[in-house]
């Protein structure tokens, strides 16, 4: 699967969706989607304001076409999904925004097409919600007709030193191919050298995790048993048991 020749829509033009949908769109077609007509409006304009992106980094952005009318997004192929996941009064996360989205997503849904998730979400989200809501919208069956993969974005709003194209993504994909595929495009050019496959991610975690396990255990015993510690000698035939004369008398 190759997807650098595919037509790429954003979904959701926030503070993570905007900087991800200039950057490809100094580089190639593509469509930054939401649903808002006022933020539409304001970045035609070229204003921006979440303060993410500049003006001339927007007019940098030739090849970006922005649209509220979910007809744009008929022509693309890969779907990025950046829209929020607020939570309720009771913390729990409110994913009405990302059924929502992928309800519209759904709907301009094709054979061969991938969906990919960047929403920061709980794990399990993407196939537990997301692609069931893919499945009835678009009539079409996962892992044979469409694929879905996830990147969950590291946006730090605010933060004009650490930006998209040096941030390290960690990628994933709903099939061996389509992991790979997500891994080298759409990001391509743009970001390649800071993405990190999510099997790489898993192995150095797991490695990480069984060193800090170790050292803690190492530290246990330090502080149990500290080397100025004098220790309790016993006598030099106390593994011989007691002798005769010790015992008690019967």
């Amino acid at each position: 699967m190759d997807l650098h020749s595919a037509r790429i829509a954003i979904v959701g033009l926030g503070y993570v969706g905007l900087p991800l949908a200039v950057e490809f769109g100094k580089l190639r077609p593509v469509v930054g989607f939401d649903i808002n007509p006022h933020r539409i409006a304001e970045l035609q304009a070229g204003r921006d304001s979440t303060l993410e992106v500049e003006p001339d980094h927007l007019a940098a952005a030739k090849h970006l076409q922005f649209a509220s009318d979910p007809a744009a997004l008929a022509g693309c192929q890969v779907f990025i999904v950046t829209v929020p996941t607020p939570v309720d009064q009771a913390n729990r996360p409110d994913l009405t925004p990302l059924v929502k989205a992928s309800e519209t997503v759904g709907r301009a849904l094709k054979r061969g097409d991938v969906v990919v998730y960047e929403s920061t979400v709980y794990p399990g989200a993407t196939e537990e919600v997301c692609v069931p809501v893919l499945e009835k919208t678009s009539g079409l069956h996962f892992n044979t007709d469409f694929f879905c993969g996830y990147s969950p974005e590291r946006i730090n709003p605010g933060d004009k030193e650490h930006r998209l194209p040096t941030i390290k993504k960690v990628t994933s994909g709903s099939t061996p191919e389509v992991a790979d595929a997500v891994d080298a495009a759409p990001r391509g050019r743009l970001i390649r050298d800071s993405e990190e496959p999510v099997r790489d991610a898993v192995g150095r975690f797991r490695t990480q995790l069984f060193q800090r396990a170790m050292q803690q255990k190492v530290n246990a015993a330090e502080a149990a048993f500290p080397p100025s510690a004098q220790r309790q000698q016993w006598p030099a035939n106390a593994a011989q048991g007691p002798s005769s004369d010790q015992l008690p008398d019967q």
